[in-house]
């Protein structure tokens, strides 16, 4: 009886599944980037304060977006998984 409820969900989260490795940016916890990507990105930006990622991927690579603050000033700092950075944005 309770297999068809599972199997319904499975049906719908598999097509799902697959699309994540196409599709934009995912939303993950700060402390699930893997730790070189987090150290590339404080070094890019010495005191900032990451609050918030986001996960895609960019021509076969995983790449996060790391968006937080550094002296008041908003920033965003995009890196691979293993720490090579790729660009170091400010709004002003």
């Amino acid at each position: 009886m309770h297999a068809k409820p599972l199997v319904a969900a499975l049906a719908f989260a598999a097509p799902g599944c697959a699309d994540h490795r196409h599709s934009d940016d995912v939303n993950v916890p700060v402390d699930r980037v893997p730790e070189a990507a987090r150290k590339a990105a404080a070094a890019a930006v010495p005191g900032a304060k990451f609050t918030r990622a986001e996960k895609e991927t960019e021509g076969g690579r995983i790449v996060y977006t790391l968006k937080g603050s550094a002296g008041g000033r908003p920033c965003e700092v995009e890196v691979t998984a293993d720490g090579t950075l790729m660009s170091v944005e400010y709004e002003d």
